[in-house]
């Protein structure tokens, strides 16, 4: 039987390590536009702020801005 539960959990590391090395790379001015537009996305597609986003939300939300942001 294949261990799917500690696959997915190394692959939400990675994805989140990389999320993270990606917005560490920006300058201020653009963390700033990525967190107005994160805050933006996630009020226009399910009407909550980012902390009330469940993990799944946010991920979306996330990898949407890292494409509008032109990662």
């Amino acid at each position: 039987m294949i261990p799917l539960i500690p696959i997915l959990c190394i692959a939400a590391l990675i994805g989140g390590a990389g999320g993270l090395a990606w917005y560490e790379s920006l300058s201020k001015d653009e963390q700033q536009k990525a967190d107005k537009l994160a805050g933006e996305l996630a009020w226009n597609l399910y009407q909550k702020s980012l902390k009330n986003l469940t993990r799944d939300q946010a991920e979306n939300v996330a990898a949407m801005v890292q494409r509008k942001m032109g990662a």
